[in-house]
């Protein structure tokens, strides 16, 4: 693919291209795919209002076409007293298609700019279809 890459924090306007995106190149049976509530329950960011914890990837202008994502949950998501700092990944996929060499880690550094955190885990594997 050509063209200009577009690194952004996910709206949640975005919530459709991401469960298109998780249907045709992660698992068409995938749990937010199934079930987009759990996404919006897992991955809205209560400290940014209207945003999804999700870094995304566009071909070109907001609004085109998704290339890439990285899910992120903040700790503080689940447990008050941690510090927004740590974080677990979740959710990591660029297009075999993209073209766009480092784009994964160009996701991973969107948060590691924004966010600065002391703590960056990973939860859960699976089999990609």
């Amino acid at each position: 693919m050509s063209g200009q890459v577009e690194i952004s924090f996910a709206r949640s306007c975005d919530e459709t291209a991401i469960i298109d995106f998780l249907r045709h190149h992660w698992r068409s049976d995938h749990i937010f795919v199934t079930h987009p509530e759990l996404m919006r329950w897992q991955h809205e960011s209560p400290s940014h209002p209207g945003e999804l914890n999700f870094v995304i990837a566009r071909l070109g202008e907001p609004g085109g076409e998704l290339l890439g994502l990285l899910g992120f949950i903040p700790f503080t998501r689940f447990d008050s007293s941690a510090r927004w700092s740590e974080l677990s990944l979740a959710i990591w996929k660029v297009r075999d298609d993209a073209g766009v060499p480092g784009l994964g880690l160009q996701l991973l550094n969107a948060i590691k700019n924004r966010f600065k955190p002391s703590l960056i885990s990973a939860v859960g594997i699976s089999q990609v279809e």
